[in-house]
């Protein structure tokens, strides 16, 4: 088929130049300069902003025009054909339009995959509290002119997300489940102190959990706490912890407890302390017997709350430990180093200028220096290197003597930090490994993996270009293959396709002989990267082992799922997928209701034993 017709933008610069308008090939040729669309999914232009003056659709219909001007042969046009593929495009493109409430691009998509049924974009436009997609779908579903799932997660992302007029409606027009164990929709409203939500939900819903009330206390939330022992709670029920309100500094919530059957740990004093809540320590100290720990006056100066380490040094009798200033020292709290230094005796060791060093604070370590003995280690100079603080690193190799190990400009070299190896090897002996460009390389730096190569002799192994590609680096990659010979392993094309990076994968195809393993689509398949497990399949012929089945299950990927028992159905091992299916409601219906007779009685009889054991 034709190529769509070119931008109006290529058409407006052509006809600013009169001995070019008239040149159509000319028009093409600019056009296809700056269209992106061909290099656009239509997943991610649902996803994207501009629905309401029709972008997102203008967009959308370029990217068909590309696809239907595809090669019927090509991998493309095969991808694009391929029932579960397009199940699975529709899944994702119409969740990215729910999500935003852009009814326009979701309509366009229902058009353009008319066979397709909707299932995860309900949950998603719960979750943003779009309630017209809802009510569209809803609609249209008992107009039987689309096909809809209801009954997943929706009303409980509608409640988590604080939308109480959407889980209203899902509950007055479909028929949400009942509370699942590992979905209580009444936790998520008293985590969030949704009082409107909870009060709806155990009234209305008949939802209950005592776990309710700790969410509640913990994150503060005092008018839902009371509102759930008052109205869900006898006078008889279990006791509620105060180390997560004390953690978080809610002194109202921990004063009503205290006359309500609260309890609480050392860990209480010890959380308050290491968050600053100096108010809180104080009344935890005067109204209750638990105390607290050495940790408390450790995590207080790692945090650099200097006042909440005096109050506990006047008025407490645990002390700390030389973590006090080790902490204190690596997060560059200098008054509390110093503050330690002069009232307490524990000191600190030879971590307090390593971690000091490795997190900039060279005026801690210059004042540690002055003043204590400790001294550091080569780790002292490997963090700075690794963390690109050179400064630190120049003067801990003016003043110190411990100097560094290779690591120091290998990992400096992992994080990108050239001007760091240029230092270390103009100035340092220790020099790298063939970490150094493996590293490097898997970060994608290439710039570094050049002048490594340039002025290093180390070399690098086949990590390198196996690292890269797990990281989806085809610039790195290409690099290292015109100008280094070590190459790379099976574990190149694997680990790129566990990362969903298509491009990589294409082109080891293409231009290495190494090849891969069934490990590739096994963990693409983990991943959710149709695109790659299509391609690994037409493409090469390695295949599947039974656990591609066990990580759709468990990634939740059904149609990854629906298209491994069509192509691989002798790869299923004996695995019991209910393990790793509970939870995924689309997956567990399509098992009970498509898969074949075999494996359905056995596998529903294996739920059932779960649910009854």
């Amino acid at each position: 088929m034709a190529a769509p017709p070119p931008l109006s933008s290529a058409h407006v610069v052509c006809r600013a130049q009169p001995r070019l308008a008239p040149l159509k090939h000319v028009t093409a040729a600019v056009s296809s300069f700056l269209d992106y669309s061909a290099r656009w999914s239509i997943e991610s232009a649902c996803a994207r902003a501009g629905g309401a003056d029709g972008v997102s659709l203008r967009l959308l219909e370029r990217i068909a025009a590309h696809r239907a001007a595809a090669d019927s042969q090509s991998f493309r046009a095969k991808r694009q054909r391929d029932v579960f593929h397009r199940q699975w495009e529709f899944t994702r493109a119409a969740a990215a339009a729910a999500t935003r409430g852009d009814l326009a691009a979701f309509k366009w998509l229902v058009a353009m995959f008319p066979e397709c049924r909707v299932t995860v974009a309900v949950e998603e436009a719960a979750k943003a509290g779009q309630l017209h997609v809802l009510q569209w779908l809803l609609d249209k579903s008992r107009r039987r002119e689309l096909t809809v799932f209801w009954g997943a997660k929706e009303l409980f992302f509608a409640g988590k997300h604080g939308h109480l007029h959407v889980a209203q409606w899902l509950h007055e027009h479909t028929s949400p489940p009942p509370t699942h164990m590992f979905f209580v929709t009444l936790e998520e409203a008293a985590r969030n102190g949704d009082l409107d939500m909870v009060t709806w939900l155990c009234d209305v819903r008949g939802e209950w959990s005592p776990y309710a009330a700790v969410l509640a206390a913990g994150g503060g939330h005092l008018q839902v706490l009371q509102w759930l022992r008052t109205n869900l709670f006898s006078s008889s029920s279990s006791s509620i912890s105060m180390d997560d309100a004390a953690a978080g500094g809610h002194l109202d919530v921990l004063c009503w407890l205290q006359d309500h059957s609260g309890y609480a740990t050392h860990g209480a004093m010890n959380k308050a302390a290491a968050r600053g809540h100096l108010e809180v320590v104080q009344w935890l100290h005067e109204h209750r017997s638990e105390g607290c720990t050495s940790d408390a006056m450790n995590f207080a100066a790692a945090s650099g709350h200097l006042d909440v380490v005096q109050w506990l040094h006047d008025h407490r009798d645990e002390g700390c430990t030389t973590d006090a200033m080790d902490g204190a020292a690596k997060h560059g709290h200098l008054d509390v180093v110093q503050w330690l230094e002069a009232n307490r005796t524990e000191g600190c060791t030879e971590r307090a200028m390593d971690g000091a060093a490795a997190n900039g604070h060279v005026a801690v370590v210059r004042w540690l220096h002055d003043h204590r003995t400790e001294g550091c280690t080569t780790a002292a100079m490997d963090g700075a290197a690794r963390s690109n603080h050179l400064e630190t690193v120049r003067w801990l190799h003016d003043n110190r003597p411990e100097g560094c190990s290779s690591a120091a400009m290998s990992l400096a070299a992992r994080n990108g930090h050239l001007e760091v190896v240029e230092w270390l090897h103009e100035h340092r002996t220790e020099g790298c490994t063939t970490d150094g460009i493996d590293l490097a390389a898997a970060k994608g730096h290439l710039e570094v993996v050049q002048w490594l190569n340039t002025h290093r002799t180390e070399g690098c192994t086949s990590g390198a270009m196996d690292n890269a590609a797990a990281g989806g680096h085809l610039d790195v990659m290409r690099w290292l293959h015109e100008h280094r010979k070590e190459g790379c392993t099976t574990a190149a094309m694997d680990n790129a396709a566990a990362g969903g990076h298509l491009d990589v994968v294409q082109w080891l195809h293409k231009n290495r002989k190494e090849g891969c393993t069934i490990a590739a689509m096994d963990r693409a398949a983990s991943g959710g990267h149709f695109d790659v497990v299509f391609f690994l399949q037409c493409e090469r012929a390695e295949g599947c082992s039974a656990k591609a089945f066990v990580n759709a299950t468990a990634s939740g990927e059904l149609e990854i799922l629906k298209w491994l028992f069509a192509n691989h159905r002798e790869r299923l091992g004996r695995d019991r997928l209910r393990i790793y299916a509970l939870g995924k409601f689309y997956i567990l219906q399509w098992l009970k209701m498509e898969a074949g007779a075999d494996e359905r009685e056995a596998f529903m009889g294996e739920v059932n034993a779960l649910a009854q054991g």
